[in-house]
């Protein structure tokens, strides 16, 4: 391990965990591109327990092939039968947990949120609740990146834009 400090991740509404996983493996590729070890925690949390647990297995069928470049499959999956299970120093990053994010305390020190597509469900008095949480959640200038169709709308005081086209605001 080295001294670099820890990199915590909230992934919220992670339904099977492609993104969590996506992220584990972007994280794993920069560590091998910099020869830098971090620990790396993503927190992947949703209220579908069914869906915690298939996220949980990180075995998915073989038509993620269509949506996976050939040289991701192989570095970061194993072959087993008609499925793909992501592999395990990959899903050791990744913690899956039921969590309801209007209810449930948020998580702290984070470096970076994803809510991508949960927040257009919500009505804005519930999404402005969300981001308040998210804001208590992020370190002073981490990262929110959210959905092509979500705002942080009228959270512009706690978030400034680095791209809307991309949905990334940074915690002011």
């Amino acid at each position: 391990a080295s001294a670099e400090q820890p990199i915590r991740i909230w992934v919220a509404g992670c339904a099977t965990g492609e993104e969590a996983y996506s992220l584990a493996i972007l994280c794993a590729e920069q560590m091998e591109d910099t020869k830098k070890t971090v620990d790396v925690k993503i927190f992947a949390t949703d209220l579908d327990k069914e869906a915690l647990d298939y996220a949980g297995r990180g075995i998915y069928p073989e038509s993620i092939v269509v949506d996976l470049p050939d040289e991701k499959l192989r570095r970061y999956f194993q072959k087993q039968g008609n499925s793909y299970q992501i592999q395990r120093n990959i899903r050791q990053m990744v913690v899956f947990a039921a969590h309801n994010i209007l209810s449930n305390p948020p998580f702290t020190k984070i470096n970076l949120v994803t809510c991508r597509n949960l927040l257009i469900y919500l009505q804005p008095v519930l999404q402005h609740r969300v981001l308040t949480s998210f804001c208590f959640a992020l370190y002073p200038r981490g990262y929110l990146f959210l959905g092509s169709s979500e705002t942080i709308g009228d959270m512009g005081d706690a978030f400034e834009t680095i791209s809307l086209r991309h949905t990334l605001f940074r915690h002011r």
